[in-house]
């Protein structure tokens, strides 16, 4: 009996490793995917969509990410202890972001399609996803709980505040944000949109990218 009670004790302690392990790896896949994946999709939306919504939801978005950064500029909170990143983490961007998006696509699904079945499953999808993303930035030392979770509440709120306003928008904002196949203009705004959206996204990136150049040509 205590030699089967050791066994079933290992296995069980096995398949709890396994779980821990595979869980992580899900978190931190999604975590580094998530600013890619969140921006190419957002591009696809804004240069191919004949519907005037997505590109005045992405161009909210980069109003968001900049608000972000702009709150990063004036809070100056420091990133977690043994943080890998050097700067300030309140609000946590990616939790800001993808919460955001997470909120408005959430609420137009279920304004906009006819099954609430199909909107609740993609939904439920979307907000795992965004858990994920936003668990990773707490499990690898980025954020801590408290700068994620404010991103997050502010992401959402900023998101459904833009969708309150979509009806109101548009007279200001659907013409020249109309199907780019019939309207150059409206091809002009969404390329600016896009490029705009990618600096302000990637813009950590641009800067280390210009950095590693800079040390390069002084060598």
């Amino acid at each position: 009996h205590h030699s089967f009670f050791r066994i079933y004790t290992g296995q069980m302690q096995y398949l709890d490793s396994f779980r821990k392990r595979d869980a992580g790896s899900l978190t931190t896949a999604v975590g580094k995917s998530a600013k890619y994946v969140v921006t190419a999709v957002a591009a696809w939306f804004v240069l191919f969509s004949d519907s005037w919504i997505p590109t005045y939801y992405v161009l909210g978005g980069v109003l968001n990410a900049s608000m972000g950064k702009l709150l990063k500029s004036i809070l100056k909170q420091p990133r977690p202890n043994g943080s890998p990143k050097k700067g300030y983490g309140l609000p946590s961007s990616h939790s800001l972001s993808i919460s955001y998006f997470a909120a408005v696509i959430s609420a137009y699904l279920f304004k906009h399609c006819h099954s609430v079945l199909l909107s609740s499953l993609f939904s439920s999808a979307l907000w795992i996803y965004a858990y994920f993303a936003c668990s990773w930035r707490i499990t690898s030392k980025l954020h801590d709980v408290f700068q994620t979770l404010v991103g997050v509440i502010l992401g959402v709120s900023f998101g459904l505040c833009l969708f309150s306003l979509e009806t109101v928008a548009y007279p200001f904002v659907g013409t020249f944000l109309s199907s780019p196949r019939e309207n150059q203009v409206a091809l002009i705004v969404r390329s600016v949109v896009t490029i705009v959206g990618a600096g302000v996204i990637f813009s950590k990136e641009f800067k280390a990218l210009q950095r590693k150049e800079m040390k390069t040509n002084n060598h």
